[in-house]
Formats: C-alpha cells, structure tokens, sequence
C-alpha cells in the first residue's frame, strides 16, 4: 500500500477547513465551443491553497488546465472513449471529458475520500449544465499501489459486477513525487497490459516540469515496465492569448502520450 502509505506521511488537513476556505471557480471553455453563451465548468476549490500537504486535491493546478487546453485542440482523443482520470482532484478534466468532449463514460479517481466527495460535488454542479445525459461519469476512491489485475477489476467494476471496457486513461500533475513514480507507472502498466490490453488503450498525462530528476525517474519506471512515453509537442498561448481556461505558466509543463511496447 505504498502510495496510501505515502499520502498518509503527508501534514493532515482538516477537510471542514479547507472547504471553508472554497470558492466557485467559472471555468469558460475557449474556442470553437466559444458562442455567444459559451460552456462553463463550476468547480468549488479553494484556489489559494498551496502545493503542500495532503489538501494538494483541493485546487485545480495549471497542469490539469494545461491539459484541458490539450484535450480541447485535441477532441478526438476523447470522443466516444471510455475515460479513467488519475488523481482527478476536484473533476476539472473529467468534467470537460463527460460534457463538451463527448467521452462515452468517464470514471474520475482520487486516493482521497473526502477528495472524492467534494469531487462528486462538482459532478452534480455541472450535471445539467455542462455534462452530456449521453455519457455515465462517476467519482471514487482508487489506491494506487493496490493495483493487483484482479482487485483493479474488482474496484473499476459496476456494482452490477460488470467491468467497463475503458480505453483512455488521464492524469495531471501526477507525477510530481519521485518516490511514488514507480507506484503509478505500475499502476499504468497493470491498467494497460494486464486489464485493457485489447481496448487499445493509452495514457495521456500533462506533467508540471518542476525538477527534471522526478520526470526522468518516472520515464524510466515506465521504461522498465514495457511502456512507451511521448512527449508532445503541444505549445499553450499565454495567459494574455488564452481565450478559456486562463492560467499561467510558471513553470514548463509537458504532455505526454503513454502506449504498452508492442
């Protein structure tokens, strides 16, 4: 249970407190959505919280609306997927994903329960406003290191037992920490070579370029686990060219393509 045990090491937040401090967040979708009433994403986070300790889930990073912007150029990836989101935090991509990017169905993730209710939150907030009735989307709590094929099946399962034929995985500032690089690349690895192997399916992954040691141990991870990791060549406008999603960029960040070796 190393990736549990790791955000258990983390300074504890008190949730009540950290969602006292949260404010609705308008998200506008940029251009071709934009019109005259162009989608907008609601999402309750607490937008001033800092990159530290385990309230991280509690705020929508720029590497999540870096990937946002990515997907937005890129609908094709999405439409008509079956999408799982990584450390989904308060739903901000998987959103995008189960309204105005037509994915099939999206299961949005979190090691963090209390993450995962307020994520639901953000769910039903934009349920009529924003998500496609067309597409079936869902938070819940997903461990990591518990990444067993089976007890992955069993936890990617329906209640009724049967388990979605998912083909797209994303993930945003996931790979920040070099001690649990290895986690997720396993993670990745059982997911795409274990259990979905025949859906075709791949990872999409916006990383925040931070410390060029933690993105070489996680490209290596994957290395040794069979996978293939892309960088694309993807160049965000800036902030002042920005028509939707609106973020700085203070420090670079990288999108990268994941497929199994074949």
């Amino acid at each position: 249970m190393e990736h549990m045990g790791y955000l258990s090491t983390l300074p504890k937040h008190d949730p009540a407190i950290e969602a006292s401090q949260s404010e609705i967040i308008t998200y506008i979708l940029p251009e071709p959505f934009e019109a005259r009433n162009p989608p907008r994403i609601l999402i309750e986070e607490a937008p001033n919280l800092l990159a530290a300790g385990s309230n991280v889930g509690f705020r929508t990073w720029e590497a999540s609306l870096h990937l946002a912007q990515y997907l937005h150029s890129h609908p094709s990836l999405v439409q008509g997927r079956s999408v799982i989101e990584l450390g989904a935090g308060m739903g901000l991509v998987s959103i995008l994903a189960a309204g105005p990017l037509g994915a099939r169905q999206v299961l949005a993730t979190d090691g963090l329960p209390y993450v995962v209710e307020h994520m639901e939150k953000n769910i039903y907030r934009n349920e009529r406003t924003v998500l496609d009735p067309r597409c079936t989307v869902e938070a819940r709590v997903l461990d990591w290191a518990d990444c067993e094929p089976q007890s992955l099946e069993d936890t990617l399962s329906r209640p009724d037992g049967d388990l979605p034929h998912y083909d797209l995985i994303l993930g945003a500032d996931i790979t920040y920490n070099p001690e649990i690089a290895p986690v997720l690349a396993q993670l990745l690895k059982v997911l795409m070579v274990d259990v979905f192997a025949e859906n075709g399916i791949e990872a999409v992954i916006s990383g925040t370029v931070r410390n060029k040691k933690t993105s070489d141990v996680f490209r290596d991870a994957c290395g040794e686990r069979g996978l293939v990791v892309e960088e694309v060549e993807f160049t965000c406008p800036s902030v002042r060219e920005q028509k939707g999603f609106f973020h700085e960029q203070a420090f670079p960040t990288v999108i990268m393509r994941i497929r199994a070796r074949s």
